[in-house]
């Protein structure tokens, strides 16, 4: 049993490394640095809906929050828990699809979906990560986990590592 445990929080660690970006190569954190040095854009107009059509710098600082909260207590167990703050997450996303985590956030959604026993909503959320953010390193955690989603479903088993 601890084995099994020490298994999936391992799994589990090494997803979180690799989708915030530890382990990056140099090239990557040489992008990374140019990104960060670009002066902020100008502030646009507000939309129709009267909210600013890009986040500003807090908002976005209160997302990395919530996404590394939520990681964090999936990596606890507490699948309920973190997929109610990435779910609230995907209503802020749909104001700002292309928030560097973004992909991130739908597959922690679907790996907690699955988690919880509903495989054909995590597939939903796996697809998603595939069709709006394949360049991203959230599309290879989640290419793997519809893979196992897919195994378990030909073989009539559970999903489960």
């Amino acid at each position: 049993m601890w084995l099994r445990s020490l298994i999936v929080l391992t799994s589990l660690l090494t997803g979180a490394m690799l989708l915030t970006g530890c382990g990056a190569s140099p090239q990557q954190y040489a992008h990374m640095d140019r990104e960060a040095s670009r002066p902020a854009p100008a502030a646009e107009p507000p939309t129709w809906a009267g909210a600013p059509a890009e986040p500003n710098r807090a908002q976005r600082a209160r997302m990395e929050a919530d996404i590394d909260r939520a990681v964090g207590l999936i990596a606890q167990l507490e699948y309920p828990h973190a997929a109610a703050i990435l779910q609230r997450l995907t209503l802020k996303l749909a104001s700002d699809p292309n928030a560097p985590r973004a992909g991130e956030v739908w597959f922690w959604l679907g790996y907690c979906r699955e988690k919880q026993g509903l495989p054909a909503e995590a597939r939903e959320h796996y697809v998603h990560v595939l069709e709006q953010y394949p360049r991203r390193p959230a599309a290879v955690q989640a290419s793997r986990r519809l893979g196992i989603l897919n195994a378990g479903k030909r073989s009539g088993q559970s999903a489960e590592e």
